[in-house]
């Protein structure tokens, strides 16, 4: 067995622990793959933007070319995430409602590639420790760079295996928490209805 061939069986393996997520998720807070993907970008955005901080604050302090250049990058790669991401995904949705509505199915796509983005993460917040040597601004700013590579490494990653995920039809009922939240709102408002006749009762034997 080749190493192509084992990565994609990892893949494969790491995708079903997603496949867990996506149906906790649903089942119990009523997300769909597209809400959590959604979640997972804005954490990318997020990671994308602290990286172009910590990179540009790092290489006007030490001069450093190459960190400004990263800077750049990783901001580019923000303004993509937060303008371009969510369009495509919108698109992907209605084009998964179609094919559900048709009777088909997609097969996940199993990739031997995505698995290193797993392993990058906790190599990248190894070095954010592994740099972190002195109390001086340059170190502290470098661990906090390789730190915020790992989030957003971690983040996209995590947003391609949900994306991946077999899409469902829109849910007819509510989630068990959502059916739990609605079923205390209502308890709650019994309450507050029986509470104001009683008030009234009273001002009208008093009188």
């Amino acid at each position: 067995m080749g190493l192509e061939q084992k990565l994609l069986q990892l893949d494969e393996k790491i995708w079903r622990q997603y496949e867990k997520v996506t149906q906790v998720a649903d089942a119990y807070l009523g997300l769909d793959k597209y809400d959590l993907v959604k979640g997972c970008n804005n954490l990318v955005v997020g990671g994308a933007l602290a990286s172009c901080l910590y990179a540009g604050l790092f290489s006007v302090k030490e001069q450093n070319v190459s960190f400004g250049m990263l800077s750049l990058g990783y901001l580019g790669l923000a303004g993509v995430n937060y303008f371009l991401g969510p369009k495509l995904d919108v698109s992907r949705k209605k084009l998964d409602q179609i094919f559900l509505q048709k009777g088909i199915v997609l097969a996940p796509q199993f990739q031997s590639n995505r698995p290193l983005g797993l392993v990058l993460c906790p190599v990248a917040f190894s070095c954010g420790m592994l740099f972190y040597d002195s109390y001086t601004d340059s170190s502290l700013l470098n661990s906090l760079f390789y730190f915020s590579v790992g989030f957003f490494v971690g983040s996209e990653t995590s947003k391609w295996y949900f994306r991946d995920q077999i899409p469902k039809p829109p849910r007819k009922t509510p989630a068990k928490l959502q059916e739990w939240y609605n079923g205390l709102r209502e308890s709650l408002g019994r309450k507050v209805e029986v509470s104001v006749k009683y008030e009234g009762i009273e001002e009208r034997v008093l009188k």
